[in-house]
């Protein structure tokens, strides 16, 4: 079978799928202790797995950050968790079934999580512990909500794939007249707290 990006894609929903809270802290750990053992200190997790797999809220919506967080702890690494917005499957698409277990169910709710998350992360006083926001992609967002995203947080940092493959670049062009990098810049997202993977 070829191997691309949707394949990979594919495989990853798969596996996210069947995520619990505490394999969630036992996958970290074990990253992030292979991470330290090869010289890493530290590591901005861009996390967007919120729910449980048929995504129904955790009664604790912050559960899988927190598990995420408890397992740098664990092995000593500083961590800034990138709290992720994923809201839409696509440009034009509502979220897939795979991917409910990734999405907030409007920019409000999703900002109001990573104000409880925050609070929770101040709380913990451990100087290793940061944190930052993320918008999924360009097309998990629509440009109005991550404008909205960016200026709420503006003190944080702030992450977002771009440009991650040419079906992207191309249905971005095609919504807004521009590819991602320069869709953002012309909203005024870019700054110097932004990071743009990809």
């Amino acid at each position: 079978a070829e191997d691309n990006f949707w394949t990979w894609r594919k495989a990853m929903y798969h596996v996210a799928h069947t995520l619990s809270p505490e394999s969630i802290r036992a996958a970290s750990r074990q990253v992030f202790l292979e991470m330290m053992l090869s010289g890493i200190t530290a590591v901005g997790e861009f996390h967007y797995v919120h729910h449980q797999p048929g995504g129904e809220p955790y009664a604790d919506p912050s559960i899988l950050a927190l598990a995420v967080v408890e397992a740098a702890r664990d092995v000593g690494i500083r961590i800034v968790l990138l709290r992720t917005v994923y809201l839409r499957g696509d440009f034009d698409k509502e979220p897939a079934e795979h991917q409910k277990r990734f999405c907030d169910e409007s920019v409000s709710e999703a900002m109001q999580r990573i104000e409880d998350l925050r609070a929770t992360i101040d709380a913990l006083a451990d100087p290793r512990v940061t944190m930052g926001v993320a918008c999924h992609s360009v097309r998990a967002m629509a440009k109005e909500d991550i404008v909205s995203l960016k200026t709420t947080h503006s003190d944080l940092p702030f992450h977002i794939h771009v440009s991650e493959q040419r079906r992207e670049v191309e249905s971005c062009q095609k919504a807004y007249g521009a590819g991602p990098v320069a869709m953002l810049a012309q909203a005024g997202v870019l700054d110097g707290m932004v990071t743009l993977v990809h």
